[in-house]
């Protein structure tokens, strides 16, 4: 976006004040009015808050030409332009329903949630259970959660699940078990990925307490159920391993082909679980073992050698 000049666009005076470089400067040309500037004005009050987009920045450097608080919960009422209009595909870019409703959907790119329980199941739930509202309600009163919230967010998930007189998510995933309900997305998690999922929870739920806090001074997100993985954020699921060594040195999988490499591996390959491929493997051509595998190999290997001279 450039400044509203009178040599932008050899329109005169009265250049497009958000002309994107890839629309033709022949595109239809029109001047604000009261309400397409209306429109105009709410429309960037929106997409300043996403400066990682194309609009967002085009928005926050348009909103710092016209003098405007970027940190401001309201825009002024800034009057509408008589030396600049906007081309028709220009200012469709940033007032596209599509687009505004896209910013403003609820997305889960970096949280967790339970397999086939909405926020509508929740909600009932909650509606009709006062102490799980209650128990709920705490998440978010501080950055750290205490062992008695933790116990009391876990009675209300083992209730989400039918289990009215469990003692611990992991009595309820051990009695879907034995009942042969085997899926795994449809038990709750286990105690400890548990815990990272309310950690979440809490973390997201203080920061929305806050959200009236100019300044906000918030902890890293390292320490409250996600980790950095080559810089990035993902979802810190357990501190455990998934299953004690014994039994995970005992998994196996015979993929046929994709030499058992991410990311076209099946979902039943071990690769898959983040698990090398052992000698009960019987897959093809595999290129998924464990670098202290192939060591013994070449230790045993040598030996033959050895004996054989």
């Amino acid at each position: 976006m450039t400044e509203p000049t009178s040599t932008d666009h050899d329109r005169g005076e009265e250049p497009c004040v958000i002309h994107h470089p890839n629309v033709d400067v022949s595109d239809i040309y029109k001047k604000f009015t009261p309400k397409t500037w209306d429109t105009f004005l709410k429309c960037m009050d929106i997409w300043k808050d996403h400066p990682h987009t194309e609009n967002g920045k085009t928005a926050i450097k348009f909103l710092h030409f016209q003098n405007c608080d970027l940190q401001s919960a309201f825009l002024p009422a800034l009057p509408v332009p008589t030396n600049g209009g906007f081309h028709r595909k220009c200012y469709q870019r940033f007032t596209d329903a599509t687009r505004i409703k896209w910013l403003r959907k609820p997305r889960c790119d970096s949280v967790s949630a339970f397999f086939l329980k909405g926020k509508v199941k929740v909600l009932r739930h909650i509606q009709g259970d006062a102490e799980s509202a209650k128990s709920l309600k705490m998440l978010g009163d501080s950055f750290t959660v205490d062992e008695v919230n933790f116990l009391a967010v876990e009675k209300f998930v083992y209730k989400l699940y039918g289990q009215m007189d469990a003692t611990s998510v992991n009595d309820v995933r051990f009695d879907m078990f034995k009942k042969a309900n085997r899926m795994e997305s449809t038990m709750p998690p286990n105690n400890d990925a548990l815990r990272q999922h309310i950690l979440r929870a809490n973390f997201q739920a203080r920061i929305y307490k806050l959200s009236l806090m100019k300044n906000q001074d918030l902890p890293s997100p390292s320490e409250h159920g996600w980790i950095f993985d080559d810089g990035h954020l993902a979802i810190h699921w357990m501190t455990l391993p998934p299953a004690p060594g014994s039994i995970i040195e005992l998994g196996n999988c015979s993929c046929k082909k994709n030499k058992c490499q991410l990311p076209n591996a099946g979902d039943s390959c071990c690769v898959s679980f983040g698990l090398p491929c052992t000698d009960l493997c019987q897959c093809k051509g595999c290129e998924n073992i464990s670098q202290m595998i192939l060591e013994i190999e070449e230790d045993l290997d040598t030996d033959e050698d050895d004996q054989m001279e």
